[in-house]
């Protein structure tokens, strides 16, 4: 008998973290058959990674002016996969918010811009800037203006979830803070013609997309592996598992039980004695 409550948000889970790992790697791999250039020094060879921004991977025809078809499906793959994982992992975020208002109000409402972020990131893959620049440019800053109205949205619905734990709070506070710099550099930030105004530009988006995928892939494990906390009652544990912690057992062996069974390791670690109802 696991102790999963459904196996929706047990595969919503496993899909986020693989959406953000998949993005990682197929990415890397697209950066290395770049063909070249970018927008202040058409001549520059490969993919520089303060000089290049993401988006340049999904040209289809780089900056050197070569074809750079196999980057550009990586990156398209790349970010579809993204994109449909934010959407999964919103519309599954909500089932760990209080079920009471305004709090779930607020999830919901945090969900509907996540999602709207999820479909911008797919739209980005599909209009490469070199053929469709405008919408391109649109699908970004939607982007991250809607990922950032739903980050906010979390933060608040987190803090009126009574036993939510708060140090993912904190987490989600400095997030939304990066993504606000960020944002700002958008619409207001030197120029990418120059190389330092590129540098500086890209070097804001390489930093909060490297922590997007850290603190998404947090979010999931938080959730999923024990986002919820037991407020100091070892008989009262309130994640969405189910699984009830004996007296004196901390809440990481706990977590770590439920990775051990996921990884289907539980057999030959027994990290916690079997529930009520388990063989």
């Amino acid at each position: 008998m696991s102790r999963l409550r459904t196996p929706w948000p047990r595969w919503a889970a496993q899909f986020g973290i693989f959406a953000s790992i998949q993005f990682g790697v197929l990415t890397v791999l697209a950066m290395l058959l770049y063909a070249g250039g970018n927008n202040a020094e058409p001549t520059r060879p490969g993919y520089a990674f303060f000089a290049n921004f993401f988006s340049d991977l999904g040209l289809t025809v780089a900056y050197s002016g070569r074809a750079n078809t196999f980057s550009m499906i990586l990156f398209a793959t790349a970010l579809t996969l993204a994109g449909l994982g934010l959407i999964i992992f919103f519309v599954a975020w909500p089932r760990w918010i209080a079920n009471r208002l305004p709090a779930q109000l607020i999830a919901y409402l945090g969900s509907f811009f996540g999602i709207g972020a999820g479909l911008s990131y797919i739209g980005v893959a599909f209009t490469p800037a070199n053929l469709l620049r405008e919408a391109h440019i649109n699908f970004v800053y939607a982007a991250f203006v809607s990922f950032f109205l739903g980050v906010l949205c979390y933060l608040v619905a987190i803090l009126l979830t009574p036993g939510y734990r708060r140090g993912y709070a904190a987490v989600l506070g400095v997030f939304a803070l990066l993504l606000a710099g960020y944002i700002w550099l958008l619409f207001n930030g030197p120029n990418t013609n120059t190389v330092q105004g590129l540098t500086i530009q890209v070097t804001g988006q390489k930093v909060i997309a490297m922590t997007h995928l850290t603190d998404k892939i947090a979010a999931v494990l938080d959730c999923h592996y024990g986002g919820w906390i037991d407020n100091g009652k070892p008989d009262e544990c309130r994640c969405p598992c189910g699984y009830r912690p004996t007296l004196g057992e901390s809440h990481s062996t706990h977590v770590a039980a439920i990775l051990a069974e996921n990884l289907g390791l539980d057999h030959y670690l027994p990290i916690l004695p079997p529930q009520p109802g388990q063989k």
